[in-house]
């Protein structure tokens, strides 16, 4: 049987390394790594692949972005998220999007394993440690801004967090400096912020923002 073929995206080498030293100890063949969203849209549309392991967090376009184009494009396309992000916010965005597992960084390596061999069987993977927390959430209602915020407006609040200039945020997400001013505008609506600072703060209270 040919081996499962995997494609593994994240900025940081040294997990990209060590992710592919799991795979392939395991049996499988990774067929390529990117550093960024775009490279691993461009990879991915050059190489065959079974599965692809994303992380959220890299320069440009980031995994949540490029797991809807990749999806948008192939509906059967296999994607594990493994990221630094815990919060219940950022799982419920990513399975929103149609990825079909969620392993964080912070969990046992070797799980990274068998959340791939569930979803190349067709099945759903979340680590214990993130289903905790989003039952958790649910249990005891905490609002949520997977709720409060569309998807557009998550995107553009998360970059507003990091504090990217509005060009930056339009160049990367292909929209106009207007409507991401507007969106700016709506978003401190709904969160009743005035402030970047208070924006700032929110982000890290909910844990959009990685310490």
């Amino acid at each position: 049987m040919a081996a499962y073929k995997v494609l593994i995206a994240d900025d940081h080498k040294v997990i990209r390394q060590g992710v592919r030293s799991l795979f392939e100890s395991a049996g499988y063949e990774v067929v390529a790594e990117a550093d960024s969203g775009e490279s691993a849209y461009m990879l991915w549309q050059k190489n065959v692949t079974d599965l692809i392991v994303l992380d959220l967090n890299m320069p440009g376009s980031g995994g949540l972005e490029v797991a809807r184009k990749m999806i948008a494009r192939n509906q059967q396309v296999r994607i594990l998220i493994y990221s630094m992000f815990e919060d219940p916010v950022h799982v419920s965005r990513a399975f929103q999007a149609g990825v079909q597992g969620y392993v964080a960084k912070t969990d046992d390596p070797a799980l990274i394993l068998e959340a791939s061999k569930q979803i190349l069987k067709g099945k759903r993977f979340i680590s214990p440690l993130i289903a905790n927390q989003v039952t958790q959430q649910y249990l005891f209602k905490q609002p949520s801004l997977s709720t409060l915020l569309t998807s557009r407006e998550f995107e553009v609040f998360r970059r507003l967090a990091l504090g990217n200039p509005l060009a930056q945020i339009a160049s990367e997400l292909n929209i106009s400096n207007k409507s991401v001013a507007n969106l700016q505008t709506r978003i401190r609506q709904k969160l009743n912020i005035t402030s970047q600072q208070e924006l700032f703060n929110f982000a890290r209270a909910e844990g959009i923002l990685a310490d």
